[in-house]
């Protein structure tokens, strides 16, 4: 900084609060926040400076140039971050009839709101009710257990918006709001016009997404796939005043999931001793091996994917529902064999078969015992 120079004041000082501003840096998905923030703090202001002025029918040109909001410094505890007003040499001149300053009486204003919410108390009657509706924005991109305290200038305290005081605001004039999504389930069906497509969630429930070009190859080959793929989606959704999602609006991340592939992750990250101090551990081989019999039974036409459990020996169980079959694959790696069992649970009949890895014939083999299953549950 030169001598001619001098540190400007600072605007507002938003101290981020949560696990993810922990190590004193702001995600840049949050920072479009602080874009709506200004956005917000110049349409208030003209609405004030209107009202200052009534003989006027429009705020003077140059208004808006004349609110430049920079961030200008990061400073530890949680992610404090420091805005200035980049302020113009000629700001005067833009603006010849702004006798106050309305731009920090907007802040103030805006303040005042998120506290009334914050204690549920009613809002102030000088904020215009139309512009309740862009907190849907400010904030929008804080996780639920998230906030951003808002400091003036010269105070060591401000009041803190969150996910709470955010939708508390916008449904002031609203009947739903937007929030952060993270979804996880089944791409069920493409539109018509694939503009958008459906994912069907562990609970059931179906939730239409926007989908995109660059998507569609990728959603498509999920619902294809449907009994190992998952569709991880995260974005924002639209809510209604029960936090019922209606639907997804945005989507900031879409990715696959191997189901099989996220089971035998979990598996083989369990510890010796995981049943109550018993339980041995899978080892990456018989891991692998599991991956490649299952593979093989799924990539030809068994389905759906099992679930998959644990053996105390060390080994991995898969069980499928035919009804009125229920049958078990028991991969026991210390004798190298597959214990395959099968109950017809409405006449207590029972079918058992051992089959060594080694069998050259051990996957079709495999596959027919479980397809037979599979025939005689539709037939039935």
């Amino acid at each position: 900084m030169t001598g001619s120079e001098r540190a400007a004041p600072a605007f507002l000082t938003p101290v981020f609060r949560g696990q993810r501003f922990e190590g004193h840096g702001i995600p840049l998905d949050v920072l479009p926040d602080l874009r709506v923030y200004r956005d917000l703090v110049l349409e208030l202001a003209k609405v004030l400076f209107l009202k200052n002025n009534p003989t006027r029918r429009r705020v003077p040109k140059g208004f808006g140039d004349s609110l430049r909001l920079v961030l200008t410094e990061l400073r530890e505890g949680s992610a404090v971050a420091v805005l200035t007003r980049d302020v113009a040499p000629p700001e005067q001149a833009l603006l010849p009839n702004v006798s106050k300053d309305v731009f920090a009486d907007a802040r103030d204003l805006i303040n005042e709101c998120v506290r009334a919410a914050a204690e549920g108390r009613s809002v102030p009657d000088s904020f215009p009710r139309e512009l309740l509706g862009a907190f849907d924005g400010f904030g929008r991109h804080l996780k639920n257990d998230e906030s951003v305290e808002l400091r003036p200038p010269g105070e060591d305290c401000g009041p803190c918006l969150g996910f709470k005081e955010r939708k508390q605001l916008v449904l002031l004039t609203r009947t739903d709001y937007r929030a952060e999504v993270e979804l996880v389930g089944r791409a069920v069906a493409i539109g018509t016009d694939k503009s958008d497509f459906r994912i069907e969630l562990d609970s059931g429930r179906v939730v239409t997404c926007p989908l995109d070009a660059r998507s569609e190859r990728e959603i498509t080959a999920a619902i294809q796939d449907r009994t190992r793929l998952r569709v991880r989606v995260e974005g924002t959704g639209r809510f209604d005043r029960a936090d019922t999602l209606g639907r997804v609006e945005q989507i900031d991340e879409l990715e696959t999931i191997d189901t099989l592939e996220e089971r035998l992750r979990e598996l083989s990250a369990l510890p010796d001793g995981w049943l109550d101090g018993g339980g041995t551990r899978i080892s990456p081989q018989n891991v692998e091996k599991a991956r490649e019999i299952l593979d093989q039974l799924l990539g030809g036409g068994v389905n759906p994917m099992p679930h998959l459990y644990p053996r105390p020996d060390g080994g991995i169980q898969a069980e499928w529902s035919f009804p009125p079959w229920e049958v078990t694959l028991a991969l026991d790696f210390a004798v190298q064999k597959v214990v395959l069992e099968a109950s017809d649970v409405s006449s207590d009949e029972e079918h058992e078969e051992e089959l060594l890895f080694q069998d050259q014939a051990l996957i079709e083999k495999l596959r027919s015992f479980l397809m037979s299953c599979r025939s005689d549950g539709q037939g039935s």
